[in-house]
């Protein structure tokens, strides 16, 4: 008797589906947050087999690493341990490894670190304080 093996496959039935990282938790994808010392992100990679294991790593947009590369076995991350400078713009990229030992990489699109966000107000058109002329 003979035996063969083979590498195994991974059949996919759907069209491909772009990949996505987001910056925040699995509710929304934020574009601001007033936290210095935290960042959380969740990522997708749905026509992509299966991941087994992930790596997210942190950054500014000059590249400069702000957390370096962690690996985790699911699909979100979240430290609490850093030190984001007022009015950065941090983006979170996240790898897959699949079992069949692909790999596959996306970015989030970032968000910016404000301390103090704007409010909503109140905005008055006339020529001196108080006056409005929409009224």
């Amino acid at each position: 008797i003979q035996v063969a093996n083979s590498d195994p496959i991974y059949i996919v039935l759907h069209q491909p589906t772009p990949a996505y990282v987001y910056d925040g938790d699995r509710s929304q994808d934020l574009q601001a947050q007033s936290g210095t010392t935290f960042l959380e992100a969740f990522w997708n990679f749905y026509s992509y087999c299966p991941g087994v294991n992930y790596i997210w790593a942190i950054y500014y947009m000059n590249q400069t690493l702000i957390q370096d590369d962690t690996t985790v076995t699911i699909a979100e991350g979240f430290t609490n341990n850093l030190a984001l400078q007022h009015n950065s713009r941090p983006y979170v990229t996240a790898t897959v490894f699949n079992p069949l030992g692909y790999v596959r990489s996306a970015r989030s699109d970032g968000l910016i670190v404000e301390i103090d966000p704007l409010v909503p107000g109140i905005v008055y058109d006339g020529p001196f304080p108080g006056v409005d002329f929409n009224q």
